[in-house]
């Protein structure tokens, strides 16, 4: 039996194109819909009543594909998200299932809008690949690495650990710790010491994983930094290390901002309340990332319109865990 993939191959087109065609719907020019019409005719294909999508409209939804939710950030910007989508009608449906099987129940259910969020490299398989040429709609990855064929919108998060670096150094740090793992966000950190020309060693770096035991020794051993000047500031990767860190200045006596100051990634209400003082934060603004999103999402698309990006600005909001250091106060 003739399927809308063979016609794809016979004309040369994307699966989502003839899918347009064949169901008489915007986004495919008229020369490009006969030419599909008439391979289909020639190749006897017919129409199965469960693809019969443009009988039925579809629901005013936005798919949101997050498969790895976990950590305080993911209610927040989804809450956010189904807030900026409801001023437009829209409701927000979410699949924390692999990026595979949530994009074929989303095509299955019709919804035609859908955002990936934080797409790596390493779940672009197969399986994720054929069910993107499947898919009949807008695309678009939130925070991870952009599609072919679809829209994106980056988080760089490289850069908002080196906005926390020069920030930190504009107040006189000079030796800062880095907790965390290896990422983009180690990278920006790396980069803004050196462009800060900013006291950098290997020890200075503290590798955290939230699937291990919190690193209290090298941390320590960090902190008293023999090698060089005493660090005074630490820069923390996200709210999820940040609590473990609030645990391991509380046992060790390490007095915030006094002893240390201290910015983390996120920027989340909670910030206020893992410390005993209000957390510095950088990151992308949660209102600004939903209102993106939602435009970027339901913006019209024209068939010869190549994939779109747009970046989101990293935000520092200064609150009581930094100030200078002691010889500079």
């Amino acid at each position: 039996m003739t399927t809308i993939r063979d016609i794809a191959k016979a004309a040369n087109v994307t699966i989502s194109t003839v899918s347009k065609a064949l169901n008489q719907e915007a986004g495919v020019s008229e020369q490009t819909r006969q030419k599909i019409q008439a391979i289909a005719e020639q190749m006897n294909y017919v129409k199965l009543p469960s693809a019969k999508r443009a009988a039925d409209p579809s629901p005013k939804c936005i798919g949101l594909i997050w498969s790895q939710a976990n950590g305080v950030s993911f209610p927040h910007t989804v809450g956010t998200l189904e807030k900026e989508a409801g001023k437009l009608g829209y409701s927000i449906v979410v699949s924390t299932a692999a990026p595979d099987k949530a994009l074929h129940h989303m095509n299955r259910l019709s919804i035609r809008h859908v955002v990936i969020w934080g797409l790596h490299s390493t779940l672009l398989t197969p399986d994720f690949l054929n069910e993107l040429e499947l898919y009949n709609g807008t695309l678009l990855s939130l925070g991870g690495v952009p599609l072919e064929q679809g829209r994106s919108i980056a988080i760089d998060r490289q850069e908002a650990i080196h906005k926390a670096v020069r920030y930190l150094s504009e107040l006189g740090h000079r030796s800062i710790v880095f907790i965390g793992v290896k990422n983009e966000k180690l990278i920006g950190y790396t980069l803004g010491m050196l462009d800060c020309k900013l006291e950098y060693r290997p020890e200075l770096i503290v590798m955290a994983s939230k699937y291990k035991p919190f690193p209290d020794e090298l941390l320590l051993e960090a902190l008293r930094n023999k090698a060089g000047s005493k660090p005074t500031a630490v820069i923390v990767e996200s709210h999820g290390t940040l609590c473990r860190f609030a645990r391991f200045a509380k046992t060790y006596g390490i007095r915030i901002p006094d002893d240390v100051s201290v910015v983390s990634y996120d920027n989340i209400p909670e910030m206020g309340e893992t410390l005993e003082v209000p957390v510095t934060t950088v990151g992308p603004d949660l209102e600004s990332l939903a209102r993106t999103t939602i435009e970027q999402l339901l913006s019209p698309i024209s068939e010869k319109e190549a994939s779109s990006a747009v970046s989101l600005d990293m935000e520092l909001i200064v609150r009581g865990s930094t100030v200078p250091p002691a010889e500079n106060r």
